[in-house]
């Protein structure tokens, strides 16, 4: 028969041991509840509906909007805007002296985990190179660069052949998109594509061959006239680290 002190010991335990329970559940909602809520926020940081009302697309006389034109005096680094019609891709560029800060801050120059859509730092503001690299986070929903992945499937390639560049002077520019890329970040094909190269001793693929290369290694493309200037559109992947989907585009369009 067991005594009355291990009696009271084998009750506290058990007291103590539905406790922990109870405590590890409820540690368990609030760390779930904390990363939905945590989620939910940083994908409508990622959001462009709070940059909507400085799009270029708000100038005009009957636009009461702060406009593009605050945008600009509020971060000086805003180079102009970036959309494509029925996709999640319509925010502001940015460009600074290196490729870290717009990782993790957005257009208006705030902490954002979601970042900016920013111009590699090496190229020039006006798109005036031959080879232009525009980086942004792949988010869920569609947010930032997110649905760029989905220009990897054939009918999401089909339907969506343009996009549009609108330059901090006004300037509007086409981009006709014509191939996909599925590769990683240490492509030097693209990665170290002058201008983007640290050195000038890099031995790049000329424009003919450069082409040639994606022809045969896209996983979309479709055919169309070689524009002077090319845009590419980069973002990571899901399954990899360091995968990445690389969009690419002709700029179409007078220089500025």
């Amino acid at each position: 028969m067991i005594s009355k002190a291990v009696y009271f010991i084998l009750k506290a335990g058990d007291r103590a041991l539905n406790f922990l329970v109870l405590l590890s559940f409820i540690i368990a909602v609030i760390y779930g509840a904390y990363s939905i809520y945590d989620t939910s926020r940083l994908l409508n940081s990622a959001g462009s509906d709070k940059l909507q009302v400085y799009s270029p697309e708000q100038l005009g006389e009957e636009s009461n909007g702060p406009g593009f034109e605050e945008l600009i005096c509020i971060n000086d680094e805003v180079i102009g805007w970036i959309s494509t019609p029925e996709t999640g891709v319509n925010y502001p560029l940015c460009q600074t002296d290196n490729n870290e800060k717009y990782v993790n801050t957005d257009a208006l120059g705030e902490f954002s985990l979601s970042g900016s859509i920013f111009l590699d730092y090496r190229n020039n503001s006006n798109f005036s190179d031959s080879f232009n690299m525009v980086y942004g986070h792949h988010m869920d929903k569609g947010k930032m660069f997110g649905d760029i992945v989905k220009f990897t499937e054939d009918d999401y390639f089909t339907e969506h052949k343009t996009g549009e560049l609108i330059l901090r002077n006004g300037s509007r520019q086409i981009i006709e998109f014509f191939a996909c890329m599925n590769t990683t970040a240490y492509d030097t094909s693209f990665y170290s594509r002058y201008p983007l190269c640290d050195s000038g001793d890099y031995d790049y693929l000329s424009n003919e061959d450069w082409l040639q290369y994606i022809r045969n290694t896209a996983v979309q493309y479709r055919n169309t006239d070689a524009g002077e200037r090319v845009i590419a559109l980069s973002t990571c992947t899901n399954t990899d680290n360091s995968g990445r989907i690389i969009l690419l585009g002709f700029i179409r369009g007078d220089e500025n």
